[in-house]
């Protein structure tokens, strides 16, 4: 078994890891069965037997805790081969707008960001917040980015991290006057949140991009936040391979944190809908007839082979339905992660095939991936919403369960 599941070559996931499994289970717990060790569950680590080069960990979890460091995995992680995403918190902002202080968020977060990530997002308002008292309409959501990017660009530690400029909006128009507006801060690249992730938009703006000298060589990084259907891994994939080729140095990486989310409500990854070619999950056996269960999990990760659904469900405790301890829900997360990426380089081995012999499915997919294969060579940027007429486009990630956390 290979740790290092997802080929280089494709653009990276980097799943968001929520604070429970960055602590791990903890010295009170129980021990970790079937002879598994911290050591080896340690996804950052290039030597544990999952390794995964990026991560993204989002401020917004330490938002209320002044000058901690990160702890668990981050605090021993092996800086020389991993890349930690730090996201700026802006997401919180939408539920909780009261969070918002204005410059001294954007310094607490700049602070944390600078000690704990290589590469983070810029503190933006999401166009999600509109409609709240604090961010009545679009403009106010800009008004207060750009302040923020102010702040950030002025109060840095020059060369201390890369910093990722993040593009919001509704629609084209929004997303282009965002865009418009936050171009000329001194950032080191791009995030997608908000409407900007939709890919006829998303393939307009890096149109524009390499028009006007915004991608590649200081511009050397796109993300986009909270998106990570095989479909979407496919074409961000695709998109590197098209900007590589046309002699831009760019990584393409995305996030979201399904695999901790669906710990939450009970369920595994256990393979490819191919039908559907989408990660398909079941919902793990949670009652005390199953606390001596030899079942094994479904998958051959690393926690499937060694262990079954006792060790998950650890020793009996009152209550008919269980709730996971820290332990099983440190084990699944495991297994989800490890299962997203290798689900994600079998999606794009078939649709590389599938390209070379232009006869697979999905067929929307691979209109897709047409489309973007060529993007480049439009006379005009804005030609993106032509030429997807008629092909149907995966609906994106609405973020409403927390996919960019």
């Amino acid at each position: 078994m290979t740790n290092l599941i997802l080929n280089p070559d494709r653009a990276q996931y980097a799943p968001a890891l929520q604070l429970a499994f960055i602590n791990g289970p903890g010295p009170r717990s129980r021990p970790l069965p079937a002879g598994l060790t911290s050591a080896e569950l340690d996804i950052l680590q290039p030597r544990s037997a999952v390794f995964t080069p990026f991560a993204l960990v989002s401020y917004g979890q330490f938002i209320r805790t002044v000058g901690a460091p990160a702890p668990g995995i981050l605090a021993t992680r092996d800086r020389s081969a991993t890349t930690i995403i730090g996201d700026s918190g802006g997401f919180q902002f939408i539920s909780k707008p009261g969070l918002y202080e204005g410059r001294p968020t954007v310094l607490k977060a700049l602070g944390w960001l600078e000690a704990n990530s290589d590469l983070a997002m810029t503190v933006d308002i999401p166009t999600r917040a509109i409609g709240t008292e604090t961010w009545p309409t679009f403009q106010s959501c800009l008004n207060d980015t750009l302040a923020n990017l102010a702040v950030m660009a002025a109060e840095r530690t020059p060369g201390k991290i890369r910093f990722l400029n993040v593009l919001q909006g509704r629609d084209w128009k929004e997303c282009r006057a965002w865009y418009d507006a936050v171009k000329t801060y001194p950032f080191e690249g791009w995030a997608f949140g908000g409407g900007a992730r939709e890919l006829p938009t998303m393939l307009r703006l890096l149109a524009l991009m390499t028009k006007e000298g915004n991608l590649g060589g200081r511009f050397g990084h796109i993300h986009v936040l909270g998106t990570s259907s095989l479909s979407r891994a496919v074409q961000l994939t695709q998109i590197k391979r098209v900007l590589r080729d046309a002699g831009f140095e760019i990584e393409v990486t995305f996030d979201t944190a399904t695999p901790s989310h669906h710990v939450k409500h009970g369920r595994i990854i256990v393979g490819m809908n191919a039908a559907k070619f989408a990660a398909q999950t079941v919902k793990m056996p949670m009652s005390p007839d199953y606390v001596r269960s030899a079942l094994p999990l479904p998958g051959a990760t690393l926690v499937g082979q060694r262990s079954v659904v006792r060790d998950i469900l650890g020793p009996a405790r009152s209550g008919a339905q269980y709730a996971l301890d820290g332990v099983g829900s440190h084990l699944l997360v495991h297994h989800n992660i490890e299962q997203q990426l290798r689900l994600m380089e079998e999606a794009g081995r078939i649709a590389d095939m599938a390209m070379l012999s232009g006869d697979g499915r999905p067929v929307d997919l691979l209109q897709r991936l047409m489309v973007i294969d060529k993007f480049l060579t439009w006379p005009n940027p804005l030609d993106a919403s032509k030429r997807l007429t008629g092909v149907a486009l995966d609906p994106l990630e609405d973020e409403k369960n927390g996919e960019r956390s």
